[in-house]
């Protein structure tokens, strides 16, 4: 008689184990690499700001807020809007700044770049060591827009 060969296999169970291993590690580089790709057109508007409100001396018949707000997004912005609580005030109230540069459709700021502005405050008088609340809203081209708070105090 001849003689029988057997050799043993992998069971069933580790057999199982091992392909299930390798979907899920397949399904991780899918999702990995699908991330990448479709996230990097995703598009969106953001922006980072940052604020100074000066009152000269403390008791000066005035005082001057400057503000510096950079695109952090991938859409361009067309317009910047700000408004703050003044001393004495519950609500929000505008603050008309001029940008440089300048913007609007035309001329939007691009993604990166970053936009500065400074008004000088007459009225209702911030009180030096205070602190302030503003909000800036940021509008892309597209329509899209974002909205930034931060309280500053105001220092003399």
């Amino acid at each position: 008689m001849a003689e029988v060969n057997h050799r043993r296999g992998l069971s069933t169970l580790i057999a199982t184990i091992i392909l299930v291993g390798i979907t899920v590690a397949a399904s991780l580089v899918l999702y990995s690499l699908f991330t990448g790709i479709f996230g990097s057109y995703s598009q969106n508007i953001q922006c980072l700001a940052s604020i100074d409100l000066v009152r000269p001396g403390g008791s000066a018949s005035y005082a001057v807020v400057s503000m510096t707000v950079k695109n952090t997004g991938t859409i361009p912005i067309k317009e910047i809007k700000v408004q703050y609580v003044p001393e004495g005030q519950t609500a929000l109230s505008d603050l008309t700044l001029t940008w440089d540069p300048a913007m609007g459709d035309s001329n939007p700021l691009s993604p990166g770049a970053s936009a500065s502005a400074s008004a000088v405050i007459t009225n209702n008088l911030p009180i030096a060591g205070k602190t302030y609340a503003f909000v800036i809203k940021v509008t892309g081209t597209g329509g899209q827009t974002y909205t930034v708070t931060a309280s500053v105090a105001c220092r003399s």
